[in-house]
């Protein structure tokens, strides 16, 4: 009877279900090394109500000892109308360096005939362990605010928009700009740069969440995508970071990470 029931909720509200795993691989210009493995499942009704579920493992190897993280991460969206699209998101993250890093958000975007926007607030708190001159040893607490703008046109897309975060007494802000152009059916490229500065950089929308305590001065990121099919995609995507040490224990002057990462996508 239970599963009847079931079934035939699903029948009216049906929904499409996602599975996306990445790998990722960085070169740090300071010798560290980086990797990591990203899997999301999604459920959407047909683009529209959506909730996303993901999961991070990384490894950082400061040549002094192996740093791990795992984050659990999660995002619901309820579309109310095209319009307004309200959504919310959190993530845990836990380390041993880090007893733990808690985030939570709220979102909301739209499209009007002309332009469209998005906007987030997003708080995070680092519960950190260590020595206090080493950026570690108190309960961190991160605010970020973005707003963003975006265009059509046809196929195509872009984006402008502007972070700002507060840490303790410190103020950080970031600009952003960003592409999508569709090649064709099949090809689809997207480039983004950012530029200022900022920490643990979050971008609530695409569960990205950035770990690194360091300064970020500015980024550049592009993405290639190929559709096998009308479900199956293969995603490939190189991003270069600057970054500027935000703590004593940091012996080294400025630094660059490059990112590569490859992804496959199936939705049904």
């Amino acid at each position: 009877m239970i599963l009847s029931l079931l079934m035939s909720l699903v029948s009216i509200y049906p929904w499409n279900i996602g599975v996306t795993g990445y790998a990722v691989s960085a070169d740090y210009t300071n010798e560290n090394t980086y990797w990591a493995t990203s899997e999301y499942i999604s459920f959407d009704r047909k683009h529209k109500d959506l909730i996303v579920l993901g999961y991070d493992y990384e490894e950082i190897d400061f040549g002094d000892g192996l740093r791990v993280m795992r984050t659990l991460s999660g995002r619901g969206s309820w579309w109310a109308s095209s319009v307004f699209r309200p959504s919310a998101s959190f993530s845990y993250t836990i380390s041993g360096r880090h007893e733990g890093a808690w985030l939570g958000g709220i979102q909301a975007e739209g499209d009007f005939s002309w332009i469209g926007y998005s906007a987030s607030y997003t708080r995070k708190t680092w519960e950190l362990q260590g020595q206090e001159n080493e950026g570690y040893g108190w309960d961190e607490q991160v605010e970020q605010y973005g707003i963003f703008l975006h265009r059509y046109l046809g196929p195509h897309r872009v984006d402008a928009g502007y972070k700002t975060q507060r840490i303790g007494d410190n103020w950080y802000s970031l600009t952003v700009f960003s592409i999508y152009y569709r090649i064709n059916y099949h090809l689809s490229f997207a480039g983004e740069h950012g530029f200022g500065n900022g920490r643990y950089m979050m971008d609530p929308f695409l569960l990205v969440f950035d770990t690194n305590p360091d300064i970020l001065e500015q980024y550049f990121k592009a993405r290639l995508t190929y559709r096998l099919s009308a479900n199956y995609s293969v995603i490939g995507s190189y991003t270069r970071k600057d970054f500027t040490p935000a703590f004593s224990r940091n012996l080294y002057w400025d630094y660059g990470v490059q990112f590569y990462s490859l992804g496959v996508q199936a939705r049904f």
